[in-house]
């Protein structure tokens, strides 16, 4: 019974989500606030009755649902962390019950880091954003980031099991693909000239506050960037591992497979985003040194179809050419003129950034640091204002705090090569996904380069399931 209820309850919140999206579209904001309480309430019962479903929307969410998970639209509310909130209140009510095993958080050697970026760097570093005068707002936003980290806790309490992993991961999956399809379709909409690209544009980033840039370019190409376009990344790097390392592969699953990849190289072409294109060669470059040579064929001969799919796109809708399009971006020989709003911004951070860390190298100045003088129009800076994101990260918690998570990062390398390289009887399956998360989370470190998603919950939720996933 409660299983079936379980099921209901889901089917109403996704029921919520599309309607939170009717009422984004018609402006029905009266709405909104009750709609938000109803949505918190029957999270709230699906929690206490099936933690592991409860994480299950949570993930969903997170990759359906944008930048801050705002979406509800009421003032600052953050119904993303409501959600996961009620997830660490519940999970702890049943910690102290004795419920839950806590034996795979004592094995894991993770636990202790991890604990200390979800705990100790929030409250020290937002101190010390505090003592700098930055608003409180911007101190919990990056905060608020931090505490995902903790879910690894619950991940490997609640879903110990390799099954339940699978579960998570299938979840994940067709989230990403789910939001590739969306943004293809949205895309070739507005090419169409069915839907209106400026209403696009205020819909995601003016009501529901996915982030991303969202327009037309001055060479005339539509542009459509959401918050949650890294996702699409890191998907299509794990669909790849799949395809091309689990061999015993249904024919319907592997179409399946395929079909999620092109709406993903799609959904990452309608992006125009040049770090999203660099951060995909760099792990298929990773990827490629634990490939066979068949299947380094496979994955050179996919590229290049997709590569000539785009070029058919471009010409045929902007009589621009994809090819030369492509390699301009990564030689970064596009103009500021050309693309005003990321060469130039970022351009203009590095000297804004440089200075701050020059001045505050150990130690940072704390969470919630933003600078509004790099900026034309001052009311636009806040903490997620630096798209660089290393030099972000190291603004705000300093050498010291970098060097840490630093060094988590360099630890879930060390896990997943070593059960790479030296587990020898590891499933196809299993080295599909290490792989797979493996090259996602190289795709996440160079596209963190140029974008704040490592000090969002977007790239820390992937860091986690990869940890959760070697665990």
């Amino acid at each position: 019974m409660f299983h079936y209820l379980s099921k209901i309850l889901v089917i109403i919140l996704v029921a919520c989500f599309i309607l939170v999206i009717l009422a984004n579209i018609f402006a029905w904001q009266s709405i909104m606030l009750p709609l938000a309480v109803f949505t918190v309430l029957v999270f709230s019962f699906l929690a206490w009755q099936r933690l592991d479903f409860a994480l299950y929307v949570l993930l969903s969410e997170l990759v359906l649902g944008g930048a801050g998970g705002r979406w509800l639209s009421v003032d600052f509310f953050s119904i993303r962390i409501i959600f996961l909130g009620i997830l660490f209140l519940i999970w702890l009510y049943r910690v102290l019950r004795k419920k839950i095993d806590l034996s795979p958080i004592l094995k894991s050697k993770f636990s202790k880091p991890l604990l200390i970026l979800a705990l100790f760097f929030p409250i020290f570093w937002g101190l010390i954003g505090w003592t700098q005068g930055w608003p409180g707002k911007y101190i919990l936003s990056d905060a608020n980031g931090f505490l995902f980290y903790g879910l690894f806790f619950i991940l490997i309490t609640v879903l110990p099991k390799r099954i339940n992993a699978r579960y998570l991961v299938k979840i994940y999956l067709i989230s990403i693909a789910a939001a590739a399809g969306i943004l293809t379709v949205l895309y070739f909409l507005a090419v169409f000239k069915v839907a209106n690209i400026w209403f696009l544009k205020q819909l995601f980033l003016g009501r529901m506050f996915y982030g991303g840039k969202i327009g037309i370019m001055p060479d005339s190409a539509l542009r459509l960037f959401t918050g949650n376009g890294i996702f699409v990344v890191i998907g299509i790097l794990i669909f790849a591992s799949l395809v091309l390392v689990k061999k015993k592969l249904s024919r319907k699953t592997r179409n399946l497979i395929l079909l999620a990849i092109l709406f993903c190289h799609l959904a990452i072409v309608a992006s125009y985003t040049r770090g999203f294109w660099v951060g995909i060669i760099g792990a298929a470059i990773f990827l490629l040194f634990f490939l066979p040579w068949k299947s380094r064929g496979k994955l050179l001969a996919g590229a290049i179809t997709l590569f000539i799919i785009s070029e058919i796109i471009f010409q045929g809708f902007f009589e621009l050419s994809f090819f030369n399009f492509f390699f301009n971006r990564l030689a970064t020989s596009v103009s500021v003129q050309a693309d005003p709003v990321s060469l130039g911004g970022r351009l203009s951070q590095v000297r804004v950034l440089g200075g701050a860390i020059l001045r505050h190298p150990f130690w940072g100045i704390g969470f919630g640091a933003y600078f509004s003088d790099y900026r034309t129009i001052q009311d636009v800076a806040d903490p997620y204002s630096f798209e660089l994101g290393y030099l972000d990260m190291t603004v705000k918690f300093g050498i010291i705090g970098f060097a840490f998570w630093g060094l988590i990062i360099l630890g879930i390398f060390a896990k997943g090569l070593k059960l790479l390289w030296f587990k020898f009887d590891l499933a196809r399956g299993d080295r599909a996904l290490i792989l797979g998360f493996l090259s996602g989370l190289v795709s996440l470190l160079i596209v963190g380069g140029t974008s704040p998603f490592l000090m969002s919950a977007f790239g820390i939720t992937h860091i986690i399931l990869t940890i959760y996933i070697l665990e």
